[in-house]
């Protein structure tokens, strides 16, 4: 549905320029909700607005179903001439038809805060040859889609947050587009709005068809209702994948973090780095983090290890997720015994393809100590 190849940006700084995303390839399937998250100056917004031109990339190719292939060649937009290799020089037209059939919702939902609430939905649909009443049946269309027909004839200083983003979402969708950029549409919402416009988005994405590129700093977000995932840092995608596979297995340190934080593990690096911390594992224990994936979840692996290998297995923090409809367990524990038993006893877990991660092995201070 959507393909970057090779999209690179910079901005002008005062110093040096600022080099917002970095030679950034990614497909997005057709029908896909796709996450793109990272912190704050990652580069995710700027490269969600190359899809449709609201940035222009300095180099790079995006190329998008129905709607051709650009290619960005010294400061020129470029468009792939039908049923040829050769590339022409984009009309003015071809973009902003791209950007029409392409809805985007924002932080800040960006309404017209002296236009009623049919007449923020209308808006898209002024120029495009549709009558009154075909537009009008169209806005109670879109507004009937976000539950938000008794709204109508209000003015979003009447609604809550999470009605402005809903009326956002419906005039991004006046055009019937089949995608829909989401650029931190939830950033600014409480956490029962966020979970309201996320199922709402997930709907629509069911509903609808749609293909829906997701921009955000919160994991929880992308944990909820994306289908892959990509990590960006410092303007390059680090990490990509489906998203149960990256919750899974995470294998750069930002994708790390982003993990511990929503899954609820977090907490024990937070509470080690205490110094009267609680969690030791003494001087005959292993301090370990386990996780689950969906093969291995239910099933009785550490009672199993704990007799097979008499060592002692005292549960610290448990955790099960559900992610993309499948289940994710977590577990740190203590794993006390013979050395060469608890050697065995997590050679066996990691056997019975559990994620181990060693956080802290006590036995090396009685090493260092004798």
């Amino acid at each position: 549905m959507i393909h970057l190849e090779n999209i690179v940006k910079t901005f002008p700084g005062k110093e040096q320029n600022i080099h917002a995303v970095r030679d950034v390839t990614l497909d997005i399937e057709e029908g896909e909700i796709y996450g793109i998250v990272g912190y704050s100056g990652a580069g995710k917004s700027t490269l969600v607005r190359c899809i449709n031109f609201l940035e222009t990339p300095d180099s790079g190719t995006v190329a998008v179903k129905g709607f051709g292939a650009y290619s960005v060649q010294g400061k020129k937009i470029l468009r792939k001439a039908e049923g040829s290799d050769n590339y022409v020089t984009a009309k003015t037209g071809d973009l902003q038809e791209l950007r029409r059939d392409m809805g985007m919702i924002f932080q800040h939902f960006n309404l017209l805060d002296r236009s009623t609430i049919f007449e923020n939905v209308a808006y898209p649909l002024k120029h495009t040859g549709l009558s009154k009443e075909e537009i009008k049946d169209r806005v109670v269309e879109l507004l009937e889609l976000v539950n938000l027909t008794d709204k109508i004839n209000a003015y979003p200083s009447e609604l809550s947050g999470g009605q402005k983003q809903r009326v956002a979402i419906a005039r991004a969708l006046a055009n019937k587009p089949l995608i829909l950029l989401s650029d931190e549409a939830t950033s600014a919402l409480d956490p029962d709005a966020t979970e309201s416009i996320l199922n709402l988005l997930k709907d629509l994405n069911k509903r609808l068809g749609l293909t829906i590129v997701l921009i955000t700093h919160e994991m929880a977000v992308v944990k909820t209702i994306c289908d892959k995932v990509a990590v960006m840092e410092d303007g390059r995608v680090v990490e990509e994948g489906k998203v149960y596979d990256v919750f899974s297995n995470p294998q750069q340190e930002i994708t790390k973090k982003f993990v511990s934080t929503t899954i609820g593990m977090g907490n024990v690096e937070k509470l080690l780095l205490k110094e009267a911390s609680p969690i030791k594992p003494g001087e005959d224990g292993v301090l370990i983090k386990c996780i689950y994936d969906k093969d291995c979840v239910g099933e009785a692996v550490i009672s199993e290890t704990s007799r097979k290998y008499n060592v002692n297995i005292n549960i610290v923090l448990a955790n099960v997720e559900m992610i993309q409809d499948s289940p994710l367990g977590g577990l740190v524990v203590i794993v006390q015994g013979d050395d060469d038993q608890i050697d065995k006893a997590i050679g066996h877990l990691r056997a019975c393809r559990v994620e181990v991660e060693v956080i802290e092995d006590g036995r090396m201070a009685r090493i260092h100590h004798a």
